[in-house]
């Protein structure tokens, strides 16, 4: 009889952070990554600085940032001096 060693590895909890200024706008960004399968390690913050000083410690896979946080370009907090990684970029614009 031959016996098969199968090495079964979880894959590794995406890292997300959230970088908004509205609670509300977190919660629900929050609400659909928790909807996911995927197992989520999710980050929120509510400034560009407090961002920044996330991803100086922690790798951080994917970024959802307001693009109109106050004294800080997103480009930066994603980018963050990795010249390897990539922004993707979707915009939303709600009148009220």
């Amino acid at each position: 009889m031959t016996s098969i060693a199968v090495q079964v590895t979880a894959r590794k909890p995406l890292r997300i952070l959230i970088v908004d200024d509205q609670l509300v706008v977190r919660a629900a960004i929050r609400s659909a990554l928790d909807s996911l399968a995927r197992q989520l390690q999710v980050i929120e913050v509510d400034n560009g600085q407090e961002a920044l000083a996330v991803m100086s410690r922690t790798k951080v896979d994917i970024v959802f940032s307001d693009i109109h946080l106050p004294g800080i370009y997103v480009n930066r907090i994603v980018v963050n001096g990795s010249p390897e990684k990539r922004i993707e970029q979707m915009t939303l614009k709600t009148e009220a």
